[in-house]
């Protein structure tokens, strides 16, 4: 086992969690859990952080220390954080959808926790970033649910999460566009699909705004593509979205290349 206290083993700790980050950021299509490693002094948490910049990455601190009920000794286990988050996050998302963080939610079956955060470290750590489990009257209770970007727009696991499925399904849905020729009929008809989606998600509670002129807004038409894209066949749809928590847009590109592929890359 790798001692983070020790500064070998904890460099090799980092390089491994920056390697299972950049897996998340090759395949775009899911979220790492990261455990701060155990012992560290506030300082070198706020180190550690600045190893990581990936809106497909979160931070989980402090470890959590809960009974065995396999174990009848009164003894208690500590685990890492990163798994009673990954099921704060699964229960949240399955009841509610990716659109709603999974902040302020109680750790089923914490019992206290290895490191008491006090006030201002903890406003450091969010500030980080860094996702802080506090002890409170009810139970342990997750107070954070960012991401480790430095991108203000895709600071928040929502909105990340939220852009993780709009693309996928954006993908999937778009499939049959690779095969028409790009004209007006098939930019009509992109406009009118991708709407359609956005408008179930909008209705969903997904986006800010009371109507879905506020919330989003599709372009798919001559101002969207140049000339060198209509001569080689790229069609190129742009896509805003207002996520429910930040009041920024986040523009998604679509593109139909000439090799029929669908493309979809968050601007910005």
């Amino acid at each position: 086992a790798l001692d983070p206290r020790d500064p070998s083993d904890l460099a090799r700790i980092v390089e491994n969690q920056g390697e299972l980050v950049a897996y998340a950021d090759m395949c775009r299509d899911h979220t790492v859990l990261l455990d701060v490693p155990l012992g560290l002094t506030h300082r070198q948490v706020l180190s550690w952080r600045t190893s990581f910049d990936s809106p497909y990455a979160t931070a989980y601190h402090p470890w959590i220390d809960m009974s065995s009920s396999e174990d009848q000794r009164d003894t208690l286990i500590r685990i890492n954080p990163s798994a009673f988050a990954a099921g704060i996050i699964a229960e949240r998302e399955r009841r509610l959808g990716v659109q709603h963080g999974p902040a302020n939610q109680l750790a089923v079956g914490a019992l206290r926790v290895g490191d008491d955060v006090p006030a201002d470290r903890h406003d450091e750590l969010h500030l980080a970033g860094v996702n802080v489990f506090l002890p409170e009257r009810d139970g342990i209770r997750l107070t954070g649910a960012r991401t480790l970007s430095r991108r203000p727009s895709l600071r928040q696991l929502s909105v990340a999460r939220l852009m993780i499925v709009l693309r996928l399904t954006l993908v999937r849905e778009m499939q049959w566009a690779v095969f028409e020729p790009s004209n007006r009929e098939l930019w009509a008809e992109v406009r009118r699909l991708v709407h359609a989606l956005l408008t179930r998600l909008f209705e969903a509670g997904a986006f800010r705004g009371t109507t879905t002129e506020e919330a989003f807004f599709v372009r798919c038409d001559a101002s969207t593509m140049t000339r060198n894209d209509l001569d080689n066949g790229r069609l190129v749809c742009l896509v805003g979205v207002a996520p429910a928590e930040p009041v920024e847009y986040v523009i998604l590109e679509i593109a139909l290349t000439a090799t029929s592929n669908v493309r979809v890359e968050v601007r910005g």
